[in-house]
């Protein structure tokens, strides 16, 4: 599995930096600006691009990728900026097993559709996603999530070891329409259970909202 990990460390002098920082829909065309344009306008889905903010001091944009970003492209739109990317993807093929435990972190956007209806002639209508705002929906909207991933966290006297913390409001500006994603920090320790389909959920992301900024799913040994 050919996989990239880009750490991007911003400069907040800058005033584009700046507003990556604050628009959550600048932060999604920075990043894509890394990677080539395709004919079918899904450049995300191609390479396979997650990303989410990783902590705020230093400003850091983690984004994972199948083909590395073009650091230049990166260093146009974000000047004074530090980029560093790594191969990651044999690390997690050797190091991923049924059985294996390990500590994740997932920046989310847990949410259940609303208003889902067949309309005239069969048609279905498809909703609205309305966030998950009690933690034990949020913890059962995780659990069905690794559960479809090939994986599952670990429980120690009938307690899932989950940290939920709490949800974050980011927002933007898109086609002069506001952008709005609540995520969700979860944290702890999970087991696997399907190679396969677990890698394939590390590659893809988890739950809705991945081109903001949510999905992105990191492991590492406890």
């Amino acid at each position: 599995m050919e996989l990239h990990l880009t750490r991007i460390v911003i400069d907040p002098r800058d005033r584009t930096s700046r507003a990556v920082l604050r628009d959550v829909h600048q932060a999604h065309r920075v990043v894509m600006a890394g990677f080539p344009d395709v004919d079918d306008g899904h450049a995300r889905e191609r390479f396979a691009v997650l990303w989410r903010y990783d902590r705020p001091v230093p400003p850091t944009l983690l984004v994972q990728s199948s083909v590395p970003p073009d650091h230049g492209a990166l260093s146009e739109r974000l000047a004074g900026s530090r980029i560093e990317t790594k191969r990651i993807g044999e690390i997690l093929q050797k190091a991923i097993s049924p059985g294996r435990v390990l500590s994740f972190r997932l920046v989310a956007n847990p949410t259940r559709k609303i208003d889902t209806k067949s309309g005239p002639e069969g048609r279905r209508r498809h909703g609205r996603r309305v966030p998950l705002r009690r933690d034990p929906d949020r913890l059962a909207w995780l659990d069905r999530r690794f559960g479809a991933s090939g994986a599952r966290p670990v429980v120690t006297d009938g307690v899932a070891d989950v940290r939920i913390g709490a949800s974050t409001t980011f927002r933007g500006r898109r086609d002069g329409r506001d952008v709005t994603v609540e995520g969700v920090d979860f944290e702890g320790r999970l087991v696997v259970d399907d190679t396969g389909r677990f890698l394939e959920a590390l590659r893809s992301g988890i739950g809705p909202g991945k081109a903001y900024g949510m999905g992105l799913l990191t492991v590492a040994r406890p």
